[in-house]
């Protein structure tokens, strides 16, 4: 058997690498699923903050003749996250505050460009996610009636559509 590139671990720096050399000079990405696999499988080795405090050491530390594409492109990779994963950047403060200090640093530099693609500013609000995952502490002490007779049907549809949310929410 001739030797390939399965099997063979790659370190952190080398994935990276490789999810952003993936997109092209207009920030494209060709049909390769893994800067999304990495995005979602982050997490199982490190935190979301960690991710992009490494984007950010990249970022910073390029050099060579062609560290401004680079760059750039380590920026459409941070756009496709921000894009594809835009939950994360509501709910996670660390990321938020990492997310902030890349756009600072893109900005000292002098690249504005750079600075639009990371921007979270227009990111819708997750916060109704926070409050349904908070669990309430249920009293044991009270009685469940489960008659639906006492109820107006708009208020039982309104149950019963809550109940669904609650099952179809963790689905993943």
């Amino acid at each position: 058997m001739g030797s390939s590139g399965l099997g063979k671990a790659a370190t952190l720096d080398e994935l990276l690498c490789t999810c952003i050399e993936m997109f092209d000079d207009n920030g494209e990405l060709d049909n390769s699923y893994l800067p999304r696999i990495v995005l979602l499988m982050h997490r199982w080795y490190l935190s979301s903050t960690e991710l992009a405090e490494k984007l950010l050491c990249m970022y910073r530390n390029a050099t060579g003749e062609s560290c401004n594409e680079f760059r750039l492109k380590i920026c459409y990779f941070m756009r496709y996250w921000i894009l594809k994963f835009p939950a994360e950047f509501n709910l996670d403060l660390g990321l938020i505050r990492m997310t902030e200090e890349f756009r600072e640093v893109a900005s000292q530099l002098g690249y504005e460009k750079h600075v639009s693609l990371i921007d979270i500013s227009s990111i819708p609000s997750y916060d109704w996610m926070r409050r349904v995952t908070q669990r309430k502490k249920v009293s044991k002490k009270g009685k469940a009636c489960l008659l639906f007779d006492h109820l107006e049907p708009i208020e039982l549809a309104e149950h019963l559509t809550f109940l669904e949310h609650k099952s179809f929410r963790r689905i993943s």
